[in-house]
């Protein structure tokens, strides 16, 4: 845009107007001079329109040379680099595991000793809504994100384990919120005295509250 604005103003000017302009800040400079040429604001030629028109092709061009030497100096001196988008088959679910156990050794306050039981919790929740005849609910989507899951009184105070999830989400964008919710729970249990628990990944999120099952009177 400001590559096209500065070409716009240059292209609207004669070359006696430029040249007059260069020689008011440089008077000693007498090895550019611009011949006398017919005035090209009147001719056909080099309409305005026309004038604009090139304007907006070498403002365009200019700056796409332009961003292609930021990306370059981006590349070569990693200003602005951005991380490759991590796939879900390239998550590494111990350091997952790691993750979650950092959190079940935060201090919450003296009222909970871990934060192990909302996080299991959490997982029982999500997978609770699963209907066994109409195959829908569940695990799978993390649709406890969207209302109107989210805003059933049976998932009170479960926005804060999954708040303190988002640190894992983020840490590794690959792993679903579901994997990571059921993920959560599993761990929480483990590492509280349970017994091991038997878990897989691959559950895919869902993107909008459409996902949510239905609720039953």
């Amino acid at each position: 845009m400001l590559s096209t604005l500065i070409c716009t103003r240059l292209l609207s000017r004669t070359p006696q107007q430029l040249w007059r302009g260069g020689a008011r800040s440089n008077p000693t400079n007498t090895l550019i001079r611009f011949k006398p040429i017919r005035n090209y604001h009147t001719s056909n030629k080099f309409s305005a329109r026309t004038r604009y028109f090139y304007a907006v092709m070498m403002g365009t061009a200019a700056g796409i040379i332009m961003w292609k030497n930021s990306v370059k100096a981006h590349a070569l001196f990693g200003y602005g680099e951005k991380k490759p988008v991590q796939k879900p088959e390239d998550v590494v679910w111990d350091d997952v595991r790691k993750d979650i156990v950092g959190l079940l050794e935060m201090e919450v306050d003296d009222d909970i000793d871990s934060l192990g039981p909302i996080l299991v919790r959490l997982a029982w929740h999500a997978c609770g809504t699963y209907h066994q005849y109409q195959k829908d609910g569940g695990s799978g989507g993390a649709t406890m994100r969207f209302k109107p899951e989210s805003a059933d009184d049976a998932n009170n105070g479960l926005e804060n384990a999954r708040n303190m999830l988002e640190v894992v989400k983020k840490n590794h964008p690959g792993a679903s919120y579901a994997d990571i919710w059921t993920f959560a729970g599993g761990v929480a249990i483990e590492e509280m005295g349970g017994p091991k628990i038997t878990w897989r990944p691959g559950r895919i999120d869902s993107k909008s509250g459409d996902a949510c099952p239905p609720v039953l009177s």
